[in-house]
């Protein structure tokens, strides 16, 4: 038995065994600096929940990110089940801004991860609003 796999050229026909490690990564380059999206999905073992999943991903965050500091966060009204985590790092001599969304479907991890320096916030998090506004999913079969 093969997984249909779909990317935007087509659809690849994978043997079993395989666990998806996909990482899709977007670019956005301003006069004031670049932002980053990066699209990842991880399956949710039978043994985890979605709220074990992202307590897996973000409790080390504080050791992992230098300076690391956690900003409120920002209301997100998608039709699916949602966490989110904003915050700040520093990275070398600047100051790295994340804005991330992890999103429940059903048995799979969906994180979309906004990035830039600090002082592009507001583009970082505009970028991945508009991103999710227009989120939707192709029908699984």
């Amino acid at each position: 038995m093969s997984y249909l796999y779909h990317v935007d050229e087509g659809v690849l026909s994978l043997p079993e065994g395989f666990t998806d490690h996909t990482i899709h990564m977007f670019k956005w380059v301003f006069p004031e600096g670049e932002c980053n999206l990066a699209v990842q999905r991880e399956r949710i073992p039978a043994d985890k929940t979605f709220a074990d999943m992202v307590k897996l991903v973000t409790d080390p965050y504080p050791k992992k990110f230098p300076s690391y500091s956690e900003e409120p966060p920002m209301e997100v009204a998608l039709e699916w089940p949602t966490a989110t985590r904003r915050f700040r790092w520093r990275k070398e001599s600047a100051v790295s801004y994340h804005h991330q969304i992890f999103i429940d479907l059903e048995g799979t991890l969906l994180l979309l991860t906004a990035s830039g320096q600090a002082r592009l916030r507001d583009k970082v998090d505009e970028l991945l609003h508009e991103t999710l506004s227009g989120m939707r999913l192709r029908e699984r079969s």
